[in-house]
Parts: structure tokens; C-alpha cells; sequence
């Protein structure tokens, strides 16, 4: 069993300060805590509000190596165009 977790987790709010500069669009918005628990109940939303650090140990001792080092270079491959990806980095 491997945990297939990145190495550098990040918090909600960093994801989404890292999908606002990729998209160009500012992230302002954040949803309150009873609005999670409500769309997804209370054992659900605990996972997402107080989140779970994860590390993908048994993937690293074997040597696997991961293609993107940080959120914001995965959101600019999955998320702009080739050629803009390809010029940013």
C-alpha cells in the first residue's frame, strides 16, 4: 500500500493563493466552516477542515520521483496552455 500523497502538502489556503496567480484572477472568497460541514456532514468535513498530513514515505525510500516540486508548477501544467507553461518556468 503507498500513500500517493505529494512531499509538500499545502493548506486550502495556499492551494487556492496558487490557483488565483496561475489563473490571474484573485481569490478572495473563502467558504465558512458551517457551509462544509452542511454540503458534506461532520466526519467529512473534519477531514477537509482540519486536513490530515500525510507524507509518501514508502514512495520516496523506493526512489520515485515526483515531476512537479510545488502546487504552483502543477496548476500551471494541468492548467494554462503548453506553450505559456513551457515559457513560465
Amino acid at each position: 500500500t503507498y500513500n500517493c500523497t505529494s512531499p509538500n502538502a499545502v493548506r486550502l489556503s495556499q492551494f487556492c493563493s496558487e490557483l488565483g496567480r496561475v489563473l490571474g484572477r484573485p481569490i478572495w472568497l473563502a467558504v465558512p466552516a458551517v457551509a462544509v460541514k452542511a454540503a458534506l456532514g461532520s466526519e467529512a468535513a473534519q477531514l477537509i477542515l482540519a486536513g490530515q498530513h500525510v507524507k509518501p514515505e514508502r514512495m520516496l525510500a523506493h526512489g520515485f520521483c515526483f515531476r512537479f516540486v510545488n502546487v504552483g508548477s502543477a496548476l500551471e501544467d494541468v492548467l494554462l496552455p503548453k506553450d505559456v507553461t513551457a515559457s513560465a518556468r
